[in-house]
């Protein structure tokens, strides 16, 4: 019985392509965010940390009476500040066609990666910047 040998170049052209993939569907959520986005305001209701120690917060926020819940980890920040914002309101841009596409804007360059303006309102957020 003679084995099957894969090409290196066929194998690296895959791994080109998945990767590829990826990189489009983040950079078109991200494009869809921009252009059509709306704002809303959601609640923090939950912390983790990554297995590097990064804080993870939990969010929630009502669309048309639905409720969604998303996570999003958050690497410029210190690590009391996922209990010091439990409870705390922030801003939530979303799809409006498909709101479970969203992120949570705390940070000024959270706000800056959507090409929105850092509010004067959540500048005590800055002190809990790395």
């Amino acid at each position: 019985m003679r084995k099957m040998e894969i090409k290196r170049p066929v194998v690296l052209g895959v791994i080109a392509a998945i990767f590829g993939i990826i990189i489009y569907l983040s950079y078109n959520a991200r494009n869809k965010l921009i252009n059509h986005g709306r704002l809303t305001q959601g609640i923090i209701v939950g912390e983790d940390r990554t297995y590097r120690g990064y804080l993870v917060l939990e969010y929630e926020f009502n669309v048309e009476g639905k409720k969604f819940t998303n996570t999003r980890d958050l690497v410029g920040l210190v690590v009391m500040a996922g209990r010091d914002f439990q409870g705390k309101s922030f801003p939530i841009l979303y799809d409006p066609q498909d709101p479970s596409l969203n992120d949570i804007l705390i940070t000024p360059k959270g706000f800056g990666s959507y090409n929105r303006e850092f509010p004067d309102s959540l500048n005590w957020v800055k002190n809990y910047l790395k």
